[in-house]
């Protein structure tokens, strides 16, 4: 009884931790240069995923040593389990958020960079109208 509110919040930041997973690999096929801030990150994460995993499947195939643990014992456990579940769901999040944000400043820098053209562009343009004007 005391490990179904543990499943369930697991099971709802494993699917948050997938969400943000996909919109990653979507973020990283728009802006394939934050594979660069990305791919570290990822290899971090998946290797503590690799370890929460074990952690949990751990839990799972010790269901009958958990039953002679104390009622304390077993919720010291499970809350571990469930934080280090957050934590892969805040990692997750986060690096989301930094592939978005390197490609936002890819866009603001490359919006820059195309005034700076477009104003250049003019200056030579009106250089041009003002010799066939003399």
């Amino acid at each position: 009884m005391q490990a179904i509110p543990t499943g369930v919040a697991i099971t709802r930041d494993m699917e948050s931790i997938k969400d943000n997973q996909i919109n990653l690999i979507k973020e990283i096929e728009d802006a394939p240069l934050a594979i660069v801030v990305a791919f570290p990150s990822q290899i971090k994460f998946l290797d503590d995923l690799q370890m929460v995993i074990r952690l949990l499947t751990g839990i799972v195939v010790s269901y009958g040593a958990m039953n002679q643990m104390e009622k304390a014992e077993r919720k010291i456990l499970l809350d571990y389990a469930v934080n280090e579940v957050k934590q892969l769901k805040v990692d997750s999040s986060y690096m989301l958020f930094m592939v978005r944000e390197i490609k936002a400043k890819f866009k603001r820098n490359k919006r820059a960079f195309q005034y700076y053209i477009n104003r250049d562009k003019q200056v030579v343009e009106n250089i041009m109208k003002n010799i066939k004007t003399f």
